[in-house]
């Protein structure tokens, strides 16, 4: 058994889905109406960069993880250096290239991340390790724009289902961004 919703409603529960999308990407990633999904919602430079300012600088630290997490990484391989960095950080270790890389050897990581060349490759790809926090808050973005992505994603979905009213689907859809908006405030 089906719930018809009348097509009135249908269309603006899309049209708040769209136009929410539509403000939350500044219009960045949309061309002529349409969604360039091939528009990459993530940066390795920017992830190798923050890497490579803690091995840098290792008291970039705690400014770093201040504005990010492991999970805001779009690679796996971020998400094992940044754990790393930090666990050692934790412990009051002494953070670089040779004692990250006996760090992971010994965790059992260090080949998920490509080996030692990886971990030389960021410091030696990274500038300087003065703008880590720039290079955060560019993870940081990514990856909210990934979780919006994901809600509205979501919330289509359950209009598809056509199991609930307009009305639960719309106070769905307002507690799902109010809980992104209080998640990144």
């Amino acid at each position: 058994m089906s719930i018809k919703i009348n097509p009135l409603y249908k269309s603006q529960i899309f049209g708040i889905i769209g136009r929410l999308l539509n403000y939350a990407k500044t219009n960045y990633f949309v061309k002529k109406g349409k969604m360039d999904t091939d528009k990459k919602l993530y940066s390795i430079d920017a992830e190798d960069a923050v890497l490579g300012s803690m091995l840098i600088d290792p008291d970039m630290i705690p400014v770093v993880s201040g504005i990010i997490n492991t999970t805001d990484f779009y690679r796996d391989k971020s998400r094992y250096l940044y754990t790393a960095i930090l666990e050692m950080w934790t412990e009051e270790r002494p953070i670089d290239i040779v004692s990250l890389t006996d760090w992971m050897e010994r965790k059992g990581t260090l080949s998920m991340v490509g080996g030692a060349h990886t971990i030389t490759g960021l410091i030696t790809s990274t500038p300087t390790s003065a703008h880590a926090e720039y290079y955060a808050g560019m993870i940081r973005y990514y990856c909210q724009m990934r979780e919006l992505v994901s809600t509205c994603t979501d919330i289509t979905g359950c209009v598809y289902t056509l199991r609930q009213t307009h009305k639960d689907l719309i106070d769905m859809a307002i507690r799902e961004f109010k809980k992104l908006r209080d998640d990144y405030e």
